[in-house]
């Protein structure tokens, strides 16, 4: 499937035309044009989630951080089946990247003003279904599940669905997104819910070969979600141990068991370590 480039007003992409391409204001890398419109609509197929990631974004910037009355780039998801406003963009920072909570995601830009200096916005979008975690073997019978096994690599790192950017919502029915730790398939009581921040220097040690990781999200809450390393190390004489570290948070997914079978099996076990005190949802 081909690429596409498109600035013109009003757009509709759709996967099973290109499942990646590029959208950009009027005009762009021109100033566009004043009292522009242009709603870029995407459409997903099954399980599919729109990802977009900004290469660029220039609109007029006021001294605080209020969109009022400033040219605006506005983010809307589906709930329950009707688009509502989740993300106001504006200024000239560049932002974190999007994803959609299910296959539909619609851009509304606004750009009220016209300037040599407001060159708007060009972006990258794609559609995906791995959440865009790109490490572990993502496991097809689940939506949100991804396995890490020392005979593929003994260490490296994870993080939350659409890492640092904000996680998708869930409609999970919880007063708040958590990360739960388990050396069984089932809940582990060794273990406390974490629904907050992860202190500092946080480190995580598995009983045995098997250590999982789950990550829910609500339907109302936003963050930036978590990252973390992991290493599976050898317990002298004859075991291994997994280890993990948190290093960046602030979290919400789709009830995505983050790893949700993530395990990290090995003839040895895992560790998680080198935590850092940063927000974790």
């Amino acid at each position: 499937m081909s690429t596409q480039t498109v600035s013109t007003c009003d757009i509709k992409l759709h996967s099973s035309t290109s499942k990646n391409g590029t959208i950009q204001s009027p005009l762009f890398p021109g100033p566009y044009p004043p009292r522009t419109e242009c709603k870029y609509e995407f459409q997903g197929n099954g399980r599919q989630r729109v990802q977009i990631k900004f290469t660029e974004f220039t609109l007029p910037s006021s001294d605080g951080d209020d969109c009022e009355q400033l040219d605006v780039l506005l983010v809307y998801m589906p709930v329950k089946g009707k688009y509502e406003p989740v993300e106001t963009l504006c200024g000239d920072t560049l932002p974190k990247p999007l994803m959609s909570n299910g296959p539909r995601m619609l851009l509304d830009f606004r750009g009220r003003h016209s300037g040599k200096g407001n060159r708007g916005f060009k972006a990258d979008y794609v559609f995906l279904e791995n959440f865009g975690i790109i490490s572990g073997r993502q496991i097809p019978d689940y939506q949100c599940s991804f396995v890490y096994n020392s005979s593929y690599e003994t260490s490296g790192w994870f993080h939350s669905p659409n890492f640092p950017g904000a996680y998708p919502r869930c409609d999970e029915d919880s007063s708040s997104d958590s990360v739960e730790f388990s050396n069984f398939n089932s809940v582990d009581r060794k273990f406390q819910k974490y629904c907050s921040k992860i202190p500092k220097g946080f480190t995580v040690k598995s009983d045995g070969k098997f250590f999982r990781i789950t990550f829910r999200s609500n339907d109302r809450l936003d963050g930036t979600g978590f990252r973390a390393s992991y290493t599976f190390e050898v317990e002298k004489p004859t075991t291994e141990i997994p280890s993990l570290a948190i290093d960046n948070s602030n979290s919400s997914s789709e009830l995505c068991t983050l790893m949700k079978q993530g395990n990290f099996k090995t003839d040895s076990r895992l560790q998680i370590l080198h935590g850092s005190s940063k927000e974790f949802f």
